[in-house]
């Protein structure tokens, strides 16, 4: 259950987030709320947890006041249930929904390719498929690279590759995936959302018949 010290702490660093400023949390919550906090903050920040343990149960709130601060340079307690927050919210959440599902169906698609390559393969002792599969070489380049380029290994699958150290890229490697390389933090913070699928898939691919 969601509670009101749980919403002041998203806003809090939230804020601080928004200003580039570091910031403390107060380490009496209940002394700090009733002689430090107007009655009125008290309140929003209260009904502010109640909506989010029932109407939204499933909010993720650093995301929430993330939003709250691109409506609000000066975003405050009052605002916290502010319809254009909430729709802001609603917005980003369904278009993140989007994006991850048509993402799956591209992780997915690789991961059948991934199968069917590896079935006529010899396996290494020790190593998962995914680790396999990255091994193989076509000539100077691994197989993963080329079928990335080829479009037949999507750009998360990869990362989540290299991420994991299946593979660490040469540097003629990388002059073939300039958008892994030069968008590799921006792909790994995305993939937050896809990451238990691949590492679903990757499971999977355990069971292929040999």
């Amino acid at each position: 259950m969601m509670t009101d010290w749980e919403v002041y702490c998203a806003f809090r660093k939230a804020q601080a987030n928004a200003k580039n400023k570091p910031y403390r949390l107060p380490k009496e919550w209940e002394t700090y709320k009733t002689t430090k906090m107007t009655e009125k903050n008290l309140n929003w920040l209260v009904q502010a947890a109640r909506y989010f343990n029932t109407k939204y149960s499933n909010i993720d709130l650093d995301k929430y006041m993330a939003c709250g601060f691109e409506v609000w340079k000066g975003f405050t307690y009052k605002h916290l249930l502010d319809d254009k927050v909430i729709q802001l919210y609603i917005d980003k959440d369904k278009a993140k929904k989007r994006s991850t599902e048509v993402t799956e169906r591209e992780i997915e698609t690789t991961f059948k390719k991934i199968s069917f390559y590896l079935r006529s393969k010899p396996t290494r002792p020790g190593y998962t498929q995914l680790q396999n599969f990255c091994k193989f070489r076509s000539g100077e380049v691994r197989t993963c690279i080329n079928m990335y380029v080829q479009g037949n290994v999507d750009v998360m699958t990869l990362a989540y590759c290299v991420n994991r150290g299946y593979i660490k890229l040469t540097d003629d490697e990388r002059i073939l995936s300039p958008y892994l390389v030069q968008k590799y933090r921006d792909i790994l913070d995305a993939m937050e959302y896809v990451k238990p699928f691949i590492e679903q898939k990757e499971r999977e691919l355990e069971e292929i018949e040999r």
